[in-house]
């Protein structure tokens, strides 16, 4: 039986994070195919419900806004509409893809490594 060890770290798994962002320039484009296409609409229901704060509910906004609106936002359009910086808009955007890594992934989102990267202050991925 293998051991557990208290000295690796989880971190996301970078080639989930590319999977996912894959995912949701196929979806913006047209060529996800529909089963995925499907996974990824309840994947977002899901998101939704979850979005409990100001801030997650801006996150969701940006994602629908920038991936799944019929005529998607740029980026300074999605700052515009919602009164914040385009920076921010990019940031949202990335901890909306690390966010539905780990809703269509799971566990299998993280990855163990001996030496962990700075954790970004803003995101919690303990949170449901």
């Amino acid at each position: 039986m293998d051991e557990i060890s208290d000295k690796g770290y989880l971190e996301l798994s970078k080639e989930r994070v590319a999977s996912v962002k894959n995912l949701l320039r196929s979806f913006k484009s047209g060529t996800l195919a529909d089963k995925e296409k499907e996974l990824l609409i309840r994947a977002m229901e899901h998101y939704k419900s979850m979005a409990d704060t100001e801030k997650k509910q801006r996150v969701y906004n940006v994602l629908v806004m920038f991936y799944f609106a019929d005529e998607p936002l740029t980026f300074t359009q999605i700052a515009d509409v919602l009164i914040i910086g385009p920076r921010t808009v990019f940031k949202d955007i990335n901890y909306g893809v690390k966010d539905l890594c780990v809703l269509l992934y799971g566990i299998d989102a993280f990855t163990c490594t001996d030496n962990p990267t700075v954790p970004n202050e803003d995101h919690n991925y303990a949170e449901p």
